[in-house]
């Protein structure tokens, strides 16, 4: 119901799978690579939770959703989706493929859909404005981008875990 909340289970989930990445195979790159996106991600939900108490002074999502708004949400949810143009650093696929294969689905089937969720709850909050054809615009041209992008990495993707994180990123455009 608050930034509050769902930044702090923002954190967790990102915290969690962090660990799940680094503790698996003892190579810490692709958990530094999985935490630094993350952390971008939360940044953007943190701002987006600031200017919404600076307009209507409360941490509550009912609060009137405006572009910029939306668009800090959409992008900390884009970032942690692994969508395009976030999807040409791989770290999405790379997160799947060093972990294992019980957290590799619950980073393809619950943590990119909470992105989704988000975008869509917040789109329930939205005050019409002009400018909201736009961003729609936006979404059709980076979803397409990463349905098919997304598709042809996965079809060329040697490694079958990182295939899963191709897909899901094909899936979530």
């Amino acid at each position: 119901k608050n930034y509050l909340w769902l930044i702090t289970g923002w954190e967790i989930m990102s915290i969690s799978s962090y660990l799940i990445i680094g503790i698996n195979k003892m190579v810490k790159g692709p958990a530094f690579i999985f935490m630094l996106f993350s952390e971008i991600s939360t940044a953007s939900l943190i701002i987006s939770a600031i200017i919404t108490f600076s307009i209507s002074g409360s941490f509550f999502l009912e609060a009137p959703v405006i572009p910029v708004i939306y668009l800090l949400i959409s992008l900390g949810a884009f970032i942690k989706m692994g969508m395009f143009p976030f999807m040409i650093a791989e770290w999405l696929p790379i997160a799947h493929g060093s972990a294992p294969a019980n957290a590799s689905a619950i980073f393809s089937a619950t943590m990119t859909l909470m992105g989704v969720f988000l975008i869509y709850k917040m789109t329930l909050f939205i005050t019409y404005d002009i400018y909201f054809q736009y961003i729609g615009l936006f979404f059709l041209i980076t979803g397409a981008i990463s349905l098919f992008f997304g598709s042809i990495y996965a079809y060329i993707s040697e490694n079958s875990k990182m295939l899963a994180g191709f897909s899901t990123i094909e899936n979530q455009g």
